[in-house]
């Protein structure tokens, strides 16, 4: 199915331009995931006639096998966007057992230069390789200017009374055409020649990396180079990419190390960097095309961010086991730290792949900050004082997280990454200084996971990708006859469970938000058990079948949950705001999860509810019970780093710590309880089980491609699912986005 010839169709209060890709409900871009507007196409084009679920599949998914609920997503999606008709009925009618049919009058339009215009004054979408767009909509607010909106109401009046006149035979109303049209050139003369158009009107995206394998990127103060990270095959490698010339330069080859945390010295001369070493951050300073890299600091939690003047560094540490997060700032060789600002538990800085950013005139350090509180757990924009480490939010918005940052060379304000709800894409944002305005750079369905500006504030790198995943089944853990039985993006990403009669429950984002769905182990069956429009996951099935148990945001925090294997009579289990993570008892009588708004340790509370209790006082996360019942398994933080401890399922001291730490900390029992399994860290791709007694661990699959997200054995031990995938993840060059 294509929809790039050029067709217009008008229906009740919208607008449908096949070429353009774009839906307008009066006059208004509305925002439709790929899939969905082409569904919306092939109703459309066959309006009035019924279409059965065969066609559209073949339409819609043509070279790809895809099972019936998807296109009942998207049809659900269609119905929630485009509502219901003057008569209150809606577009789309279901004819049981057989399609769907679109009900609504269709009219085809023709389409003409002026109607060119006007769609491209109103179109608000990011172009690819240098592919430029014209627009007046802000990207991603669907919010025009006031005046833009005047001229462009006069406009559309001028274009439907030429379209009307230029119909006429006689030389007259030729003659009326001809004028009415250069009063809409003159007008539109005057709508582009304006001076005060608003930020991100015009941007160009150059994809500088198409192998889908960059994980980190930075540029020049001087737009020259890109530094970036490339991973394959479970090593990473760092690169020099000269941007006018095209040319790359490897710096560092490949090596069994994890590398990030790009930042160019604002001289142009030197390149910082993260290495992880024994699961701790360490910073290093090159030279920017190459040379002997130079150990600064041990132990660091984001990236740094420099001072104007380059003769000092700030980045972020997290103490665990205190409840508490810093910002931290240091000489330029990483000597004489001292903590500028402390959050203490609820409050916290984020870390990871976050970072702060010293504005251009050295008195302010913006920074990723959060809290969980009454009503959630959210973060926002904190602006800290070098001078005494005060502290302030500078915009009331809210975001469940915010990650990378950089200023404009004026100080005018900054440019992030920002994920507005826990199941969205991460996007690039504007917040402006001292104003504390939002604006939204990006708006589809790609993330962007870093930030890094030119001195003049022109262009910006950023890393674009995307997650593919699917559910795998290998009997008794044979990976040459694993069977890929559910494809969808992200679809038990955040949570794998098997129910006692060998069904799967999984989480799947097909309806925009985290859901739990259930299934055969053969794919089919598959039925949707929570569709509140809240984020519901990390599902795990009781031991006798009656329960699911899971995590979700639905009473406005983040709680332990337990519902029938049905998905009805959903119960609130606990109520304290920040409980993560839940895994059930063997004896379906106890659930253990991790609590904690700072200092993360493990409880455990009924499954019918009632008072919870505290199962340690170390700072613990990630709960796996043992297949007896007598131990738990879980991260562990040390002062070093973070290594795995088993716990007497009673509570009291751990009575192990093995080395053990796998990508997200994802660790679980092997069905003989003897050995614990986790992802190799080289290349995530194949599960590696560690004894409890400390004996050499062996690998447990032989993958050759995709990393392993999730795994979960079945109750008997005999059938392994796993979720496989990749995150597809290039370098993009934003140039014109203010």
């Amino acid at each position: 199915m294509s929809s790039s010839e050029k067709h217009l169709y008008e229906f009740g209060e919208f607008r449908l331009d096949t070429a353009e890709r774009l839906l307008l409900r009066n006059g208004k871009p509305v925002s439709l995931p790929p899939k969905v507007f082409d569904t919306l196409v092939v109703l459309i084009q066959h309006s009035g006639h019924l279409l059965d679920k065969e066609l559209l599949m073949r339409e819609l998914w043509p070279d790809a096998f895809v099972e019936d609920v998807n296109l009942s997503v998207n049809i659900s999606a269609l119905r929630k966007t485009l509502g219901e008709d003057e008569n209150g009925k809606s577009f789309i009618e279901t004819i049981p057992k057989r399609g769907y049919r679109f009900t609504a009058q269709v009219s085809e339009l023709e389409s003409g230069p002026e109607d060119l215009i006007v769609h491209n004054r109103i179109r608000a979408h990011i172009v690819t390789e240098e592919l430029e767009t014209s627009a007046n909509v802000a990207i991603g607010t669907g919010a025009w200017e006031p005046q833009t909106q005047i001229d462009a109401a006069r406009l559309s009046i001028l274009e439907r009374f030429v379209d009307k006149n230029i119909r006429y035979k006689r030389a007259g109303g030729v003659a009326l055409a001809l004028f009415m049209i250069a009063v809409a050139g003159f007008s539109l003369y005057k709508l582009i020649g304006r001076k005060t158009v608003a930020p991100f009107e015009t941007m160009k995206i150059t994809r500088l990396t198409s192998n889908g394998k960059a994980v980190d990127a930075a540029i020049s103060p001087d737009g020259r180079y890109v530094a970036y990270v490339m991973a394959d095959s479970g090593q990473q490698s760092l690169w020099m990419r000269q941007v006018a010339a095209a040319s790359n330069i490897q710096i560092i080859p490949p090596a069994d190390v994890r590398w990030g945390g790009l930042t160019i010295s604002t001289d142009g001369d030197y390149l910082y960097y993260l290495a992880e070493e024994q699961t701790a951050g360490v910073l290093y300073k090159m030279p920017i095309l190459g040379g002997l890299p130079r150990r600064l600091v041990w132990d660091i939690d984001s990236l740094v961010t420099l001072s104007p003047d380059g003769k000092r560094l700030a980045f972020l540490r997290g103490y665990p086991a205190a409840g508490q997060s810093a910002l931290i700032v240091a000489k330029a060789d990483g000597a004489s730290e001292q903590k500028l600002s402390i959050r203490n538990d609820p409050d916290f800085f984020s870390g990871a792949e976050d970072a702060p950013a010293w504005s251009p005139d050295g008195t302010i350090i913006a920074c990723p900050a959060g809290t969980t509180g009454a009503d959630g757990s959210y973060m926002g924009v904190l602006e800290v004082r070098v001078q005494d480490g005060s502290a302030k939010l500078l915009t009331p918005q809210r975001w469940w997280r915010v990650g990378r940052m950089a200023w404009l060379r004026d100080g005018s304000g900054l440019v992030f990454t920002g994920q507005a709800q826990e199941s969205g894409p991460s996007q690039l944002w504007y917040l402006s200084y001292p104003g504390g305005e939002v604006r939204r750079i990006t708006n589809d369905l790609n993330d962007y996971r870093s930030v890094s500006l030119t001195a003049d504030g022109t262009s910006l790198v950023t890393v674009q990708s995307g997650l593919i995943s699917s559910i795998w089944i290998a009997p008794n853990g044979d990976t040459q006859h694993a069977k890929g039985i559910r494809a969808n993006n992200a679809d038990g990403v955040e949570g794998i469970s098997w129910t006692p009669d060998g069904r799967l429950v999984y989480t799947s984002r097909a309806s925009g938000h985290s859901d739990i769905w259930i299934m055969d182990q053969d794919g089919g069956n598959q039925k949707q058990l929570t569709a509140d429009g809240s984020n519901n996951k990390w599902p795990v099935a009781s031991a006798d079948g009656r329960y699911i148990i899971f995590m979700s945001d639905r009473a406005g925090l983040q709680n332990i949950w337990r519902m029938d294997i049905d998905g009805n009579n959903p119960q609130e289990l606990t109520v304290g705001g920040s409980e993560w993570l839940p895994d059930c008892s063997p004896d379906s009588q106890w659930v253990i999860y991790r609590s904690g708004f700072g200092k993360q340790t493990l409880w455990k509370v009924s499954i019918d509810g009632g008072e919870p209790a505290q199962v340690n006082d170390k700072a613990s996360s990630r709960p796996a019970i043992s297949p007896d019942g007598k131990w738990i398994a879980c991260a562990y933080f040390d002062r070093e780093r973070i290594k795995t401890a088993v716990y007497p399922f009673a509570g009291g001291e751990p009575v192990r710590i093995l080395d053990v730490s796998s990508p997200n900390f994802y660790v679980r029992w092997t069905p003989d309880g003897l050995a614990l399994a986790h992802m190799d860290r080289q290349t995530h791709r194949n599960i590696v089980s560690q004894p409890i007694d400390g004996g050499p661990p062996k690998p447990l699959t032989d993958f050759q491609s995709d990393q392993i997200f999730r795994f979960a054995w079945s109750r008997d031990g005999k059938q392994l699912a796993l979720v496989r995938g990749n995150m597809i993840s290039d370098v993009v060059l934003i140039r014109n986005f203010r």
